[in-house]
């Protein structure tokens, strides 16, 4: 949820530090929301693992975080 007269951005960052590619995404939100894995989550960890990435938490079918 975007706060009245607040503009919605998502920040993106990609960083190349010791031959690894650090891919960062940021949405920031007005209120604490917890996340729960889905589809979104999923599909970055079938990126991850084709082609041996590391990611830096857990994917499971019981995973969350709260940010």
């Amino acid at each position: 949820m975007v706060r009245q007269g607040k503009k919605a951005v998502i920040h993106v960052k990609l960083v190349q530090e010791g031959g690894k590619l650090i891919f960062s995404v940021r949405n920031l939100v007005a209120e604490k929301v917890e996340v729960i894995e889905d589809t979104g989550l999923s599909n970055v960890k079938a990126v991850v693992d084709k082609y041996g990435a590391i990611l830096p938490f857990p994917v499971t079918g019981k995973s969350s975080r709260r940010w």
